[in-house]
């Protein structure tokens, strides 16, 4: 599975991508949604994951938090958090 940055798109919606993944590791990735939605972890870390292969090393982390932001920038220009309530993760997975 590939993480990227698209650097082309608008400085208040950064793009961030994921691809290049099999079922496999779609069902581990959606296993990992799951553990945010019911409370079992606060922050996922893709980055630190062996699967993900960083393109031009982007950073992102899945965070639970007390309201929706979705996707925002940290200190580097490649390095985000996408911030969302445990009910919205709840409301994506049906």
């Amino acid at each position: 599975m590939r993480l990227e940055y698209l650097s082309d798109g608008s400085l208040d919606c950064p793009l961030i991508r994921l691809y290049d993944f099999d079922a496999a590791a779609a069902t581990r990735l959606l296993r990992l949604v799951i553990s945010l939605s019911d409370g079992s972890v606060g922050r996922i870390v893709l980055d630190e994951r062996q699967e993900i292969t960083l393109v031009d090393g982007c950073k992102l982390a899945l965070v639970a938090g007390g309201s929706d932001h979705g996707v925002v920038r940290m200190e580097a220009w490649n390095q985000f958090e996408c911030v969302l309530t445990r009910r919205v993760g709840q409301t994506l997975l049906g």
